[in-house]
């Protein structure tokens, strides 16, 4: 779109006040709808990388460490009485 036509659109709407106060309603209302979706579109990428990165970091702990144990319930029965 030109600036020319960006202009001529402007000018109309000032001479409609209640139009255009109407357009920027929903614009602003668009603006916001925008911006949430962004952020969540945000969250979702981060807890993609962190789910993915997670995932990496485990199998390299892994084939670094096959002594490890992986975990599990532990098999102890409790507490050792004392010994006097």
């Amino acid at each position: 779109m030109s600036k020319e036509k960006r202009i001529s659109f402007e000018q109309r709407l000032k001479d409609y006040p209640y139009l255009q106060a109407k357009v920027l309603d929903r614009a602003d209302a668009a603006e916001e709808r925008v911006i949430e979706e962004l952020r969540e579109m945000g969250k979702e990428v981060l807890q993609d990388w962190a789910l993915c990165k997670e995932k990496y970091k485990t199998k390299e702990f892994k084939t670094n460490n096959q002594k490890s144990k992986n975990k599990g319930k532990k098999k102890s029965i409790g507490i050792r009485p004392m010994v006097k």
